[in-house]
């Protein structure tokens, strides 16, 4: 059976920013498919599904057990910095690891972060990020 990829599911969009994050997370990747819906109930108890949005993103949940430092400064200054990612706001490109494809993502959370008493390397616990369509060049 063939490998089950984001990318045959999604449209090609552009990023916001013109970076590409390739960061190979250390944990198995989480892949969850998200559809923008709303189940409601009518009076007499009947469903009412409503499509707010006919595409199929895709959350992904990234973690890293130990990363060296630059590294995490390269997460946190996109995620931070206003000229790049901006938080939540603006969309970037991400090198999938496992498939080998880029996709254009936005941050869904900010990352967690630890310091270990080293200081040369950080944790990353997790960072959550929205997939919006494929990437081509």
């Amino acid at each position: 059976m063939a490998q089950f990829l984001m990318s045959d599911h999604l449209s090609t969009v552009s990023a916001d920013y013109a970076y590409t994050l390739s960061i190979a997370p250390q944990e198995d990747m989480g892949v969850e498919p998200v559809k923008n819906q709303v189940l409601k109930y009518t009076d007499d108890g009947n469903r009412l599904p409503l499509n707010l949005s006919s595409t199929t993103r895709y959350q992904v949940t990234l973690k890293w057990k130990m990363v060296p430092v630059a590294d995490a400064k390269i997460i946190m200054d996109l995620w931070s910095s206003a000229t790049k990612a901006d938080g939540i706001r603006q969309s970037f490109r991400w090198y999938n690891h496992d498939d080998t494809k880029t996709y254009v993502v936005s941050f869904l959370t900010r990352p967690k972060l630890r310091l270990f008493s080293v200081g040369t390397h950080q944790t990353i616990d997790q960072v959550q990020l929205l997939v919006e369509g494929n990437y081509v060049p």
